[in-house]
């Protein structure tokens, strides 16, 4: 009796071993999937104008990483170090993120399947990694793919010196597909560079409103519901735009609600003030683009400073009316405007957003 109990004992661990291999089997076999699909994602590296205290260049690197990885890539922005920061601890919330000191020296051909120029004023004529990051001329020789969404000039002209013109000549044939998200960039590229981008919107518009509340889901608003807020989120302070806003808030019994660029969860402030008001003005251009996506009135003051193409091209592209002011030439606005969203050609709007998901896609190689 003693022997058959061990014997049987011993049976029922060898059966025990058994389907504990054979699951040991199965997941591993899911494992190997698993890690196969992931290896299999393309890994794209992304290059991008880069200011930290820029909310707009915040969300335009959040909304190009949103989209990367909801086409299955694994995309890293390639952030340069300045005095040892990098871009604000938002973005490290949701993109991968390199840190380097020298574009030329710090990346390597083999880490990358394909780049990416992102917008936004990659070619702006006073920055100064123009060739590094607007025409990626650390990779010429590498056999990568690469195309540029949605870059900008920013300014109506284009006062770089000849030297980098004739280097971004040669450096702009190794791209498969060239957009820009203004008009008279088109023109300015087509004049310097012999070729005809195409007209692509910011990547900000290719989210929705929703995409963007996920930011603030677990952010703590100190805003009360039961009054009607102007927000602010001015760039370039004067004592006109000052005046102005103040004028605004007491003709329509606005409170005020300021967003300030030098404080802790500014991104997440920005979204969730938008989110609110009742009225925004700005001198920011994605002040207005978050304004539109949020389907709030908004007035904008058009900052010739930083750029003022790209306010031009928005409303010939979208036809928004008598918003955008000119501090050194006020021009009367109708009421209306600051209690009424647009009547955007929404039409025209859909078209652009097709087919610069289109661009977008087909360059990815998800499109043929």
């Amino acid at each position: 009796m003693g022997n058959d109990k061990i014997k049987y004992i011993y049976i029922q661990i060898l059966f025990i071993i058994l389907i504990c291999l054979f699951y040991i089997k199965r997941i591993n076999k899911y494992i190997s999937l698993f890690i196969k699909n992931e290896n299999n994602k393309k890994r794209i590296g992304i290059f991008s104008y880069f200011d930290t205290n820029n909310v707009g260049n915040q969300l335009v690197k959040y909304a190009m990483n949103f989209l990367l990885k909801s086409y299955g890539f694994q995309p890293t922005l390639i952030s340069f170090k300045v005095g040892n920061t990098t871009n604000n601890n938002f973005l490290k919330k949701f993109i991968k993120i390199k840190e380097i000191e020298n574009y030329y020296t710090d990346l390597n051909e083999s880490d990358y399947d394909l780049l990416i120029v992102n917008s936004d004023q990659v070619w702006a004529y006073n920055f100064p990694f123009i060739l590094e990051v607007g025409f990626l001329s650390f990779s010429r020789y590498w056999n990568v793919k690469k195309f540029i969404y949605a870059a900008s000039t920013g300014y109506s002209n284009w006062i770089s010196s000849n030297k980098i013109i004739n280097s971004a000549k040669i450096l702009i044939k190794q791209f498969s597909g060239v957009s820009v998200r203004e008009y008279n960039s088109i023109e300015i590229i087509k004049k310097y560079l012999g070729i005809e981008p195409i007209f692509v919107l910011d990547p900000t518009f290719l989210l929705d409103s929703n995409d963007y509340l996920e930011i603030i889901k677990d952010y703590k608003i100190d805003f009360d519901s039961s009054k009607n807020y102007l927000c602010s989120y001015i760039l370039d302070e004067s004592q006109i735009i000052q005046d102005y806003i103040k004028n605004i808030s007491f003709s329509y019994n606005y409170k005020i609600k300021r967003i300030d660029i030098d404080v802790d969860e500014f991104v997440e402030k920005f979204i969730a003030s938008i989110n609110i008001c009742k009225l925004m003005i700005t001198d920011s251009y994605h002040g207005t683009v978050f304004s539109i996506i949020f389907k709030k009135p908004f007035i904008t003051f058009i900052n010739n400073k930083r750029g003022n193409i790209r306010f031009f091209s928005l409303n010939q592209t979208l036809n928004l009316g008598n918003r955008f002011i000119d501090k050194n030439n006020f021009s009367k606005i109708d009421n209306d405007v600051f209690s009424k969203f647009p009547n955007i050609n929404k039409t025209n709007f859909n078209i652009l957003k097709e087919r610069s998901i289109l661009f977008l896609r087909k360059n990815l190689g998800l499109e043929r």
